[in-house]
């Protein structure tokens, strides 16, 4: 009866059912989404959803889902197949609609282009769409391109890319990309690499009538080659086999024959190799070998050898290890067996061994050559000439002769540059340069033994001089000319001042015109007298005065004073540098010593007093000759004073202190120091010292009674402080160590403390332990002792030692029987952001289980759940990371089990790889790359395999949507390098290029005006550090005794010293690709008579000189012409010489 009515009420409920909101008709494009809703009347009803009778269900792009009463189909991107009639079906009602999918209108906006590339490069497609998200293939020759390590392909919006990192070329042929119902089409042409020889030939050594190979590598399989042979090319035929096999090339010789010895040459158009084949030809053996050979030159030598059979090759001859070959010297022959040498001219430099090699056999024999007698056939003949010329010896021999050897008596000539020695077949020539009188004499030449002598004659000519030196007399400070005339021209001449040789500077000036010889001092010195000339032997000499102006104070000695200890300075300064001072104090005359130290610097004087005393005071002079100047020194008396202070000092027990103390000046009292009013000394635990005007306590190992005040005392001066000592705290310095016991054993903890006399205190996990049978306490030295007699199971605790508020804490374990594992654990692989499980088995069940990762102890949380099911125990570790990786124990008291857990990395994907970036230095520059997933947070930056972090340079950022951005500030060249980006076991690479930035001036050269004499500074300043050339007038400029280059950070500086007028012009300053320019003129010294116009008496129709010279640096002269109209002369306002000439009108 229940069941009729249950079938009663269902059946209600099915004819209640209704739609309360049905389907409705869906139009969409492609690619996008759309949903269908319908509304029940009751909750929970099961429906199902069709379209065109065809039961749909859930997936990702079509998603079913129930609400209460509304039942809703969604659709995700939208395709053409999706289109149809949609209907829903739930407990007999239904509703239905129609879907239209329009398709979407795709067009290629940018094509395809034609690429031709060299192989091995990258390579990079480009095609765009009108639309986003729309799915494209790419194919070459109809087949489809799949990424890869060499294929990237990648979709940016609506733009798509394809890039073969490097190209090969069977890469070549039609590339096409299809969007859906459209494509775009282009050629790739790859140019194959130049070919290259990788393996070159080498030499080979075959055997007379057998097989020979020549083999090389080349870089591709495809590559095309040509064998030559000594320039001729060769062709297959039955002697030449020419075979090519993937990439060896090989040229193989049949029946070998001595013709076959030759280079041979394998030729791949971009590369080429050759190498030398042997042949090597049946064993010769020598039946009769070579004798040995003497005789007088020219006559020939015959040498004659015999071999078992004939060789094909003909046989190798050597003298002196040279290969001799047919000429009209050397005459090779071969009878038969026989081989003959015949030399036909022979001379003593052919001696030697002679060699016949025929295969691998040879004879030997030797070759000796016997000079002929040496004769003179024209001997050296007596020369003369003159001194300083040139002259030569003439001499023949016969033969010729190997070695000449030329003497002076019985001196040995060698060529030098004032001996020439040449030898043109049997004549010798000696040839002497620069005659003078020690070259006369006689000279022998010899070869062998023969030899000619022959007389040279030097006709030497007599120095005299024409002009002597006179003697002059100048004022200080000026300038003396002293001049000679010799006969003839002399090269070689000396001038000595005071017996010391005198050369051109800024002092001397040595000039000589043909055989006028001068010297020029300038600014003599009063000792300087004596000048003399030298001329070979020749020598002259005459007195230089210089009349010596008095020397005056022009700064004067003024009063000081002083303190005694300390020290004073006079100073005054003289009108010269040579003079010889006196000091005096109080008319006594003072020397150098330890208190007075007198000094001179140029011009000026100075006496130094040191370590002052009363006795100094007085009056000072200082006297040259009859000038003198006077002042007057007072010294005060000394006041001493305590300059640093004592400071107060807190120690511990048993650490050190020191107190010190500073005053003012050195005092030779030792002073007294106090400790709470006691005289202390130094021993072994006190120390004092004094060093100068420093003194020191130093107390080592405090103790209590230390504490109270520290005085120290000298003469009437004094100083306090305190110390105080804190009582030195207790410490553990061993603490207890953890103990494991067996029931019914003793246990023992025991600690090492500072003080034995303190009290101690033992608790057992926090409660207060008191002495007893149980418990055995103690404290012998500095140990303390617990002993736990008997102990059980409940002994086992945290037990804890206290002194004085500090602690000790040691655990001690009673073992229990002995646990075994019935499974061990095992090793388990993991990935991130999964879970683990580890389970192990005991034979029986353990009371207490403890899981350990490595060392560490396990808590139970979110992350470790830990389970025991009688035997079997587990743990399952959730959520994990790299860190989890690690060794896991499981411990049941007497036996632990353990296992190896690994956390593989999450897979990650690069979705958009790094690109190439150029820059200049400064810019900002920043590198994106794209991961999935988007939360994977593990990813590095490298540059060149440095790793990068964050800071005021580098900017590393994460971005939603799984990019990844590193940003560079302030980039220097050094910064080019190459970036990559780590994801996982994933790498995205990138190169960075950095150029330099080029300078530009910021402050330029400025035209200037320099006085002639003087010095002049050019300055520029760049934007950055970089380097510099300088022109002037368009010439490049280097650094010399006056023209100074340098460089101070962006600042370029010229210094010119001792500016002429030749200075003068455009100067520029160069800084790579940017310039500046300045104008520089010279300021002349205005120009000073030295000698004015003297009277001069002429008749007319003579001719009149009127001279005068001046100051100026130009020496020029110029003919001076008379005004027609006033009959005055034109003079010029400066020049060295001015000639006047007046003419017979």
């Amino acid at each position: 009866m229940a069941d009729i009515q249950t079938e009663g009420v269902v059946a209600a409920a099915k004819n209640r059912l209704q739609v309360i909101k049905g389907l409705e008709d869906v139009e969409v494009s492609e690619c996008e989404s759309c949903s269908f809703e319908v509304t029940l009347n009751l909750a929970y009803i099961e429906g199902v959803w069709c379209r065109d009778g065809l039961l749909l269900k859930s997936r990702p792009n079509c998603r079913i889902s129930t609400h209460g009463k509304r039942h809703s189909l969604t659709l995700t991107r939208a395709s053409l197949a999706d289109a149809g009639l949609l209907q829903f079906q739930a407990n007999g009602v239904q509703s239905s609609c129609k879907l239209s999918v329009r398709a979407r209108d795709i067009q290629i906006t940018k094509e395809l282009e034609d690429v031709d590339i060299v192989e091995r490069q990258q390579v990079t497609f480009l095609c765009e769409v009108n639309q986003v998200d729309v799915e494209a293939r790419w194919y070459r020759n109809d087949c489809r391109i799949r990424a890869g390590d060499n294929i990237k392909i990648r979709h940016q919006g609506k733009t798509h890319i394809l890039i073969l990192k490097s190209v090969r070329p069977e890469h070549a042929g039609k590339i096409q990309f299809t969007a859906e119902r459209v494509s775009s089409y282009a050629t790739l042409t790859v140019k194959e690499l130049p070919v290259q020889i990788i393996r070159p030939l080498r030499v080979k050594i075959a055997m007379y009538r057998h097989r020979g190979l020549l083999e090389c590598q080349v870089s591709r399989p495809n590559a095309l080659v040509r064998w030559y042979k000594s320039g001729r090319e060769l062709l297959p035929s039955k002697k030449y086999q020419l075979i090519s096999q993937d990439i060896y090339r090989q040229l193989t010789i049949d029946n070998i024959c001595s013709s076959d010895e030759d280079t041979y040459t394998c030729d791949a158009v971009d590369d080429k190799t050759s190498c030398q084949l042997f042949v090597e030809e049946q064993a010769i053996t020598i039946v009769k070998g070579m004798r040995s050979v003497e005789v007088m030159e020219p006559k020939p030598a015959r040498f004659k050898v015999e071999t078992n059979i004939k060789s094909v090759r003909p046989p190798r001859w050597t003298l002196k290890s040279d290969d001799l070959e047919q000429s009209d010297v050397v005459d090779i022959s071969r009878d038969g067996t026989i081989h003959s040498l015949c030399l036909a001219s022979t001379d003593s430099s052919m001696s030697g061994t002679v060699v016949f090699v025929a295969g691998k056999s040879k004879s030997t024999a030797e070759l000796t050559v016997k000079e002929r007698p040496l004769q003179v056939a024209r001997h050296l003949n007596d020369v003369e000439a003159k001194e300083n010329g040139t002259v030569s010896l003439n001499c023949e021999f016969s033969p010729s002769p190997r070695v000449i050897h030329w003497f002076k008596g019985r001196t040995a000539l060698k060529t030098s540059n004032k001996y020439s020695m040449r030898r043109e077949g049997k004549r010798a020539e000696l040839t002497i340069h620069g005659l003078a009188a020690v070259d006369a004499g006689q000279y022998r030449c010899m070869a062998g033994g023969a030899q000619t002598a022959g007389n040279v004659k030097v006709e030497v000519r007599t120095l005299k001089f024409v002009k002597d030196l006179e003697a002059v007399v100048i004022e200080e400070e000026g300038s003396a000319r002293f001049s000679c005339e010799l006969n003839y021209v002399v090269g070689n001449v000396e001038w000595l001042l005071n017996n010391i040789r005198l050369i051109s500077n800024s002092m001397n000036k040595i000039q000589h015109m043909g055989t006028i010889h001068s010297l020029t001092i300038f600014k003599p010195r009063p000792q300087d007298s004596r000048i003399t000339f030298k001329a070979g032997p020749l020598s002259q000499t005459t007195n230089l005065k210089v009349k010596e102006r008095p020397a005056v104070f022009l700064r004067s000695l003024e009063d000081v004073s002083g303190e005694e200890q300390g020290e004073v300075c006079f100073q005054c300064e003289v009108s010269k540098e040579s003079v010889c001072p006196v000091w005096k104090k109080d008319g006594v005359v003072l020397i150098s010593d330890n208190n007075h130290e007198i000094l001179q610097f140029g011009k000026s004087l100075s006496l130094v007093i040191h370590s002052l005393c009363k006795e100094d005071t007085g009056n000072y002079t200082c006297e040259l000759g009859t000038s003198k100047t006077k002042a007057r020194l007072i010294v005060h008396d000394l006041h001493i004073s305590i300059v640093q202070r004592l400071k107060t000092s807190a120690v511990l027990e048993g650490e050190n202190c020191t107190f010190e103390c500073v005053l003012s000046h050195n005092l030779p009292d030792e002073p007294c120091w106090t400790i709470n009013g006691q005289i202390v000394e130094s021993n072994s635990r006190i120390q004092l010292e004094q060093n100068g005007r420093q003194y020191k306590l130093t107390i080592s190992e405090a103790i209590l009674s230390d504490a109270g005040d520290v005085v120290f005392t000298l003469h009437d001066l004094s100083c306090r402080t305190m110390l105080f000592v804190k009582e030195k705290p207790v410490h553990i310095f061993r603490d207890l160590l953890n103990v494991k016991a067996v029931p019914g054993e003793d246990a023992e903890l025991s600690c090492e403390i500072t003080k034995p006399e303190v009290t101690t205190h033992w608790l057992k996990n926090g409660r207060l332990l008191r002495s007893s049978p149980k418990y055995l306490m103690s404290v012998e030295n500095n140990m303390a002792r617990l002993i736990i007699t008997n102990t059980t199971i409940k002994d086992s605790g945290e037990y804890c030692c206290e002194v004085d508020g500090i602690a000790t804490r040691a655990k001690l374990e009673i073992r229990e029987l002995q646990h075994t594992f019935a499974q061990e654990l095992k090793d388990t692989r993991g990935e991130e952001k999964g879970r683990a499980v580890l389970e192990c088995e005991t034979r029986r069940p353990a009371k207490r289980v403890k899981w350990l990762k490595g060392m560490v102890e396990v808590r139970p949380g979110r992350k470790y759940v830990m389970k025991q099911k009688d035997v079997v125990l587990s743990l399952t570790i959730t959520s994990l990371e790299k860190t989890d990786t690690d060794i896991y124990i499981c411990d049941v008291g007497t036996m632990q089990s353990r296992a190896h857990l690994t956390v593989q990395e999450e897979k990650v994907a690069i979705l958009e790889e790094l690109e190439d970036i150029e820059c200049l230095e400064g810019d900002v520059v920043t590198f994106r790359c794209r991961i999935c997933p988007a939360d994977y947070t593990n990813v590095k930056w490298y540059l060149d395999e440095t790793l990068l972090y964050t800071n005021e340079l580098n900017e590393i950022q994460v971005i939603q949507g799984g990019y990844h951005a590193l940003t560079f500030k302030q980039l220097a060249r050094k910064d080019t390098g190459t970036i990559s980006f780590s994801a996982g076991d994933k790498r995205s690479y990138a190169s960075l290029l950095v150029r330099e930035r080029r300078p530009t001036i910021i402050k330029a050269l400025e035209d200037c005006e320099a006085v002639e004499g003087g010095g002049l500074v050019l300055s520029c300043v760049t934007s950055k550090p970089c380097h510099i050339l300088w022109y002037k007038d368009g010439c490049l400029m280097w650094s010399s005794s006056r023209y100074y280059a340098s460089r101070s950070e962006c600042e370029a500086r010229l210094t010119i010293r001792e500016v002429l007028p030749s200075d003068a012009g455009v100067y520029e300053c160069s800084a790579g690709s940017v310039m500046t320019s300045a104008v520089i003129t010279v300021k002349a010294i205005p120009a000073e008579f030295l000698e004015t116009l003297k009277f001069v008496e002429a008749k007319e129709g003579e001719t009149v000189t009127l001279a005068s010279s001046n100051l100026s640096s130009q020496r020029t002269q110029e003919n001076i012409r008379v005004n027609a109209a006033t009959n005055e002369p034109q003079l010029p306002s400066k020049f060295m010489l001015f000639r006047l000439h007046l003419f017979k009108p």
